[in-house]
C-alpha cells in the first residue's frame, strides 16, 4: 500500500516522486513519519493529501483551518436562501411522504 502526500508546493520528502508536487511513500514510512508530516502541516499551514492504492483519500490539515472551514460552512448555511430551500424541501417531504395511519 502506498500513499501520495501533497502539500502546498512542498514535497513530503520521500525517495520516489511521481510529479513535482506529489510524492508517493509506503504507508509504513508514513506511519514512521507522522510527526514530521504533522510538523510540516503546522509549520506551513498547508495540507497533505494521503491516498491509498484504491484512491481513497484523507487530508491532514491544521485544527485552526478545519475550524475556519466549519465556521464558513455554518455562515453559508445560515443564509436566507438556504433557509428558504430547507423550508421548501420540508414542505415537499411532507406532501410526498405517505402518512402512517
Amino acid at each position: 500500500m502506498h500513499i501520495a502526500a501533497k502539500t502546498n508546493g512542498e514535497s513530503s520528502g520521500s525517495p520516489s516522486s511521481s510529479s513535482s508536487s506529489f510524492t508517493t511513500i509506503k504507508i509504513t514510512d508514513a506511519i514512521v513519519d507522522v510527526a514530521r508530516l504533522h510538523a510540516a502541516v503546522v509549520r506551513t499551514s498547508g495540507r497533505i493529501e494521503l491516498t491509498d492504492a484504491e484512491g481513497n483519500a484523507c487530508v491532514l490539515m491544521t485544527k485552526s483551518e478545519l475550524d475556519a472551514l466549519e465556521h464558513a460552512l455554518e455562515i453559508l448555511s445560515n443564509t436566507d436562501d438556504v433557509r428558504a430551500m430547507n423550508d421548501q424541501l420540508a414542505r415537499i417531504a411532507m406532501l410526498t411522504t405517505p402518512s402512517a395511519e
